[in-house]
């Protein structure tokens, strides 16, 4: 291809994370791991634009081909993936990554392309959505951060120390196991298919149990009420799920369970704790995290599509409205099931 850019799969490349870390701005989810993680679960073919001079890696824009209804093939980079930045370590433009990714797409016939980042080319192209990205700095020191807490994230903090929450962190596949039952409880409630346990076993399989994350959960009188999963890559954190019994939410876990991962990776010498994305009409869960102080960004998506021949703006699909209300009607065994058959198409 262009530029010097060609096309890789990352599972093909044994030294392929330790060539990525020296990549500025690389994390877990341009790693073998996550690719491992889509590739075992879905069957995904990885397609990553990469660019390298000789054993140094300087550039990297993750692809995988979903496959959709009447056997039309999307573009994604990456499914199941909130947030995944084209990086360069060169003068290759990420404008140039995404020129020839729709290079290659009208070559394969793709029905579209997802990009999930991607800094500077709302300079170019038309932005899909927007999101906030939220980030706490772990080098103040533990009693700093905790201080630039609003008063009412302090105070549900207290409310859970005192109501006899305790938080517990583990990398076993019986934390996982734990967690997927909160999991499952939370997407009934947003209306959602939940990933099929497969997923988050391959998760523990490469990368918790690889040393590259943890499950953190809230324990009330020996039941878990609430649980997040972390990644780490290099010196960052990212808070990647988190799920909850609604029936406790009054104790406020969620509070502490993010006070308690936040102290924790900063004693442990990490730089930066990431909370994830965050809608811009979300206003109720872009307020929790703002309790938490930490450096608020506004990202972009961008979506492309090949028969219409254009970028497109997000608009919600009555499709998706009814799918909501039928999934939080759904028993969650039912939902379990659905979420298996359907979920590898959504990408």
């Amino acid at each position: 291809m262009n530029n010097g850019i060609t096309i890789c799969n990352p599972l093909e490349h044994p030294e392929w994370d330790t060539r990525l870390r020296n990549l500025p701005d690389s994390s877990i989810f341009h790693s073998a791991a996550w690719a491992r993680v889509l590739t075992d679960t879905f069957g995904y073919k990885p397609q990553y634009f990469c660019s390298a001079n000789g054993s140094f890696l300087s550039a990297a824009m993750p692809v995988m081909e979903v496959p959709g209804r009447h056997r039309k093939i999307r573009g994604k980079s990456l499914p199941f993936t909130d947030f995944c930045e084209p990086i360069s370590s060169n003068k290759i433009h990420n404008f140039d990554l995404m020129e020839l990714a729709l290079k290659y797409g009208r070559e394969r016939g793709w029905k579209r392309f997802d990009l999930r980042g991607g800094s500077g080319l709302h300079e170019h192209h038309p932005i899909f959505c927007s999101i906030f990205f939220h980030t706490v700095d772990l080098e103040k020191g533990e009693q700093d951060i905790y201080e630039t807490f609003r008063s009412s994230t302090k105070r549900n903090i207290k409310k859970a120390i005192s109501g006899g929450v305790e938080i517990i962190r583990d990398q076993s596949l019986e934390s996982v196991k734990a967690y997927y039952r909160l999991h499952c409880l939370t997407k009934k409630r947003q209306g959602i298919f939940p990933q099929p346990f497969l997923f988050f076993r391959k998760i523990h399989e490469h990368v918790l149990d690889t040393n590259q994350g943890h499950i953190a959960l809230a324990v009330l009188d020996g039941k878990p009420v609430a649980g997040t999963v972390i990644f780490h890559w290099n010196k960052d954190a990212s808070y990647v799920y988190g799920a909850s019994d609604l029936r406790y939410q009054h104790y406020r876990p969620h509070n502490l369970l993010m006070w308690d991962s936040i102290r924790w990776h900063a004693r442990q010498g990490f730089k930066t704790f990431t909370l994830g994305v965050t809608d811009l009409n979300n206003d109720g869960l872009r307020q929790y995290k703002k309790g938490l102080s930490p450096t608020e960004e506004v990202r972009h998506y961008y979506r492309y599509d090949f028969e219409q021949n254009q970028f497109l703006k997000h608009q919600e699909s009555l499709y998706g409205a009814l799918r909501r209300i039928v999934c939080r009607k759904m028993p969650v065994p039912v939902l379990r099931a659905a979420g298996t058959l359907l979920y590898k198409y959504y990408g």
